[in-house]
């Protein structure tokens, strides 16, 4: 038996979800929708990472982007692993857990990810392969940017054209390199200034007490 035809035109589920977001969350959606860069420094489970993939789906689904460009930035956490056996795929394929598990909630099945990778119209990388690059009519989402520094933002950023919607996003309190650490909130908040750019905080962890306890950790 194959796999069942999807249609990413089919907004159903991601309907579904839209109506159950918080008014934050829902701003969110919209600069992300009507702004050429969008800065989000927020906690853990705040919905970041699916707020914006959600966005940048509906804006493939209606063509107004030909593509959608997950970006994520590795911290010195991941490059603990060492070496990996596989390709270059198979090595980066942790990185790409967060936006599968998102697309996923939006509706999207596993094979169905794979389907519009293999078709050019989503891409995930690393900021390793970016320089020299050209990112055009996409949305670009850039992940864990609070492991970055600002010659890593300066790299990733310089590379995108202006009919392009940018997402900034990281939770600066959970920066996993040891130095650097205000380099993101300072980018983010430079980026943020002309009037075709906002930041957006999200302050609600959907998570739950659990997770806001330890979030709570030691928290000035």
């Amino acid at each position: 038996m194959g796999k069942p035809e999807f249609d990413i035109r089919d907004s159903t589920e991601r309907d579904r979800i839209y109506k159950r977001y918080s008014d934050e969350q829902l701003m969110f959606y919209h600069m992300v929708e009507d702004k050429l860069f969008v800065g989000c420094d927020s906690c853990a489970g705040t919905g970041k990472t699916l707020v914006a993939l959600h966005c940048a789906v509906e804006l493939l689904a209606q063509s107004k982007v030909q593509h959608v460009s997950y970006i994520r930035v590795p911290s010195d956490r991941d490059k603990k692993l060492g070496y990996l056996p596989g390709t270059l795929e198979e090595k980066c394929s942790i990185l790409w857990a967060p936006a599968y598990d998102a697309l996923v909630t939006l509706g999207i099945p596993w094979y169905a990810v794979d389907e519009l990778r293999a078709d050019r119209l989503l891409s995930f990388s690393s900021d390793i392969g970016l320089r020299g690059c050209n990112l055009e009519k996409s949305v670009v989402i850039i992940d864990e940017a609070q492991n970055a520094t600002c010659d890593d933002l300066k790299l990733i950023l310089t590379r995108i054209h202006d009919d392009c919607h940018v997402v900034l996003i990281g939770d600066s309190l959970q920066d996993d390199n040891r130095v650097h650490k205000e380099d993101f909130s300072n980018f983010c908040q430079y980026m943020c200034e002309p009037a075709w750019a906002t930041k957006v905080t999200l302050t609600r962890n959907f998570r739950g007490k659990l997770s806001q306890r330890a979030e709570n950790w030691r928290k000035s």
